[in-house]
């Protein structure tokens, strides 16, 4: 999972899910990690649709699976401020991990998710991920909690 976090905003600005999925996005693709923008964004879009992603303690896994991927590829973002995030009961989201994985390998995709979904209960490392003050200290908190 080290090599497939591909991109880490702190402190994103955004007003809604839209956005901020479509900035991530972008970003993934001007860096070279997806080869479009339009229906990995409408995958999310439609996924949040049905279901929010936020999982509570501020987090959401916004995730789906597109054929145009051939690696899982994951983009982090904190935001500030928080947004509300789909489903008001979990409150307000201002760490998410976007996930994007192959079609055709959803094992792979679901056991993904679970080993960033326990982040959550980790308050520890939740409090080191806000804090952060860059990048390489908020992919060593990161990493040391998944690894």
């Amino acid at each position: 999972m080290r090599d497939r976090i591909k991109m880490v905003h702190l402190d994103l600005e955004v007003t809604n899910v839209e956005e901020l999925l479509q900035q991530q996005v972008q970003s993934l693709h001007q860096a070279g990690f997806l080869s479009e923008v339009e229906e990995p964004l409408r995958l999310l879009m439609e996924r949040e649709a049905v279901h929010s992603t936020a999982m509570g303690s501020g987090a959401a896994f916004p995730h789906a699976r597109w054929e145009g991927c051939t690696e899982p590829v994951i983009g982090v973002s904190r935001l500030c401020p928080s947004i509300p995030f789909g489903d008001p009961v979990m409150g307000p989201v201002d760490l998410v991990f976007l996930i994007l994985g192959p079609e055709e390998d959803p094992s792979r995709h679901v056991r993904l998710l679970g080993r960033l979904a326990k982040l959550v209960q980790q308050q520890e490392t939740m409090g080191k991920l806000r804090k952060a003050t860059d990048e390489v200290e908020f992919l060593t908190h990161l990493k040391s909690a998944l690894f």
